[in-house]
């Protein structure tokens, strides 16, 4: 009987070490209570939009504080798949979501962006999310699928496509199921894309500057809402002003990913 007490108890004992481990890695409802606080958590924050808040006309809230709603154009709707809401857009209704530019927008130097993605569709451009304009030389940066199904991240020093450089993931996505995608811009050191749990970076002719122009920043499509409209859903993505580290961005993909059954 006691042998039995014995077990039991260090049964539990174990069940309490492992049980941080196990809700953190595994349990969608416990990513769903901590996907706002892990987002409020990375450093120089300056925006962040979970898709979840938005007003009467569908414009999204920014839960970094700083009021950087982005504008809902041609009615996006919203998904709701099992705890977490997507933008859910459609190319053939020109679906976009927009903010102006501003000073806290224009990043220059260290920075990055993340989001998690699903893709409808393989073998087109989609947008994710940047500041890019041709039109004037007005490229800042922008995170965006290529025809190859690869995620790729570019940055312009001078707003000139020949002072464009980019950095294009080794692995591709796939269809109708959830991916983390991030870029990182160090610099005068490293270009990184980042999807799912693998990194991808370039060190060729990093500049020290980001292009600081005067296009809008714009989700799910680019050259201020004209083309590359994504067919595919977004949500959890954010902007910082700085280089976050490697730790930063597997860590808020390890503490997200339970909510897309990653």
């Amino acid at each position: 009987m006691s042998g039995t007490t014995v077990v039991q108890k260090r049964n539990i004992e174990m069940l309490d070490i492992i049980r941080a481990d196990v809700q953190m890695r595994y349990e969608a409802g416990f990513a769903w209570v901590n996907a706002a606080s892990a987002m409020l958590m990375l450093p120089n924050l300056r925006a962040g939009w979970t898709f979840a808040s938005s007003d009467e006309n569908g414009h999204v809230y920014d839960i970094s504080g700083q009021g950087r709603i982005i504008t809902n154009h041609n009615v996006v709707p919203f998904y709701k798949l099992a705890l977490c809401n997507y933008a859910d857009f459609t190319p053939a209704s020109s679906h976009y979501f927009s903010r102006v530019d501003e000073a806290g927008l224009d990043i220059l130097n260290g920075f990055t962006i993340l989001s998690w993605v699903w893709f409808d569709v393989l073998g087109v451009a989609y947008a994710i999310g940047g500041k890019w304009l041709s039109a004037g030389n007005q490229r800042s940066y922008l995170l965006y699928k290529g025809v190859g199904n690869n995620i790729e991240f570019y940055i312009s020093s001078l707003g000139t496509a020949a002072s464009t450089i980019s950095v294009i993931s080794a692995s591709t996505i796939t269809t109708s199921k959830p991916h983390f995608v991030a870029g990182r811009f160090n610099p005068s050191t490293e270009l990184a894309v980042f999807l799912d749990n693998e990194k991808t970076i370039s060190v060729a002719g990093i500049p020290a500057a980001i292009f600081n122009s005067t296009a809008e920043y714009d989700v799910g499509a680019y050259e201020n809402g004209t083309v590359a409209f994504i067919d595919g859903r977004i949500t959890l993505m954010a902007l910082c002003a700085t280089e976050l580290t490697d730790a930063q961005i597997f860590s808020f993909y390890h503490w997200t990913r339970p909510l897309f059954g990653k």
